[in-house]
């Protein structure tokens, strides 16, 4: 009875999934994923590294910690939620997208996700010659085995993609991001006018994507408001974030403090 009193306040006082939002590098938040699920983001990202046997989160193996691992920030927390919430993450339905990015070899770390992802498999998005939705879209990036991931007649995870993937227009199901640095893109980086070559290659890039049934996404961004804004106005699909309640803040169409 608890539980579901529990579940039912979480329901009343949940906002709308903000599926453009999305926490960069979310495992170093003061509360990894709490915070971006209470903000309602669409989507997390949490560096892997397989070491002694263990995925542990952390964007270097170097730097990881035993026990830090994706399941005990992740899976574990996120399949707690799915059961509380009668087989939801967000409240509204709105599945949250899980961005795995592989810091170490592609085919081990692979072999091993795949072990860790089992457990957790009603909760998954699964994908065979189709879509079959998920509370939770567990997407590669990174070291990814992409002939082995797209060689598999059933996988719970699909992959971020690059532009380059738009010249080989895998399936969508495979592929359903295309993800590229901005700096490596483009000179402007929120002040004044975008100058108009950067404009031009950012709309053809989002028709793309689009015509191809893809999202868009950039890493390597400024994060402030008027950079937000311009990438809303262009049709980009994911706005990346090292600043979650700013960004929640923007996207819900509240007043925001400054440039930066």
């Amino acid at each position: 009875m608890a539980l579901t009193l529990l579940a039912a306040a979480v329901l009343l006082q949940a906002p709308a999934t903000l599926t453009a939002a999305h926490s960069h590098n979310d495992y170093n938040r003061a509360k990894p994923l709490v915070e971006a699920l209470e903000r309602g983001f669409g989507s997390v990202e949490a560096d892997v590294c397989l070491v002694d046997g263990e995925l542990r989160v952390a964007h270097e193996a170097r730097s990881s910690k035993k026990g830090r691992t994706l399941e005990s920030l992740y899976l574990r927390p996120l399949w707690e939620r799915f059961q509380k919430l009668g087989g939801k993450v967000h409240p509204d339905g709105a599945p949250l997208v899980l961005l795995v990015d592989v810091k170490t070899d592609a085919e081990r770390t692979y072999a091993a996700l795949k072990a860790a992802l089992e457990p957790f498999k009603p909760m998954l998005a699964k994908y065979d010659d189709a879509k079959h939705p998920g509370a939770v879209e567990v997407l590669l990036s990174g070291n990814v085995a992409r002939k082995t991931v797209a060689g598999e007649p059933l996988r719970l995870v699909a992959i971020d993609g690059r532009p380059d993937d738009l010249e080989a227009n895998p399936p969508a199901d495979l592929v359903p991001w295309i993800s590229a640095s901005w700096i490596a893109n483009f000179r402007w980086l929120g002040f004044g006018e975008m100058p108009e070559e950067d404009a031009k290659r950012l709309k053809e890039l989002v028709e793309r994507t689009h015509a191809q049934g893809r999202r868009l996404r950039f890493w390597a961004t400024p994060d402030f408001p008027p950079f937000w804004a311009k990438l809303r106005e262009a049709g980009v699909d994911v706005i990346g974030t090292d600043n979650p309640e700013r960004l929640a803040t923007f996207l819900r169409g509240q007043p925001t403090s400054g440039p930066r």
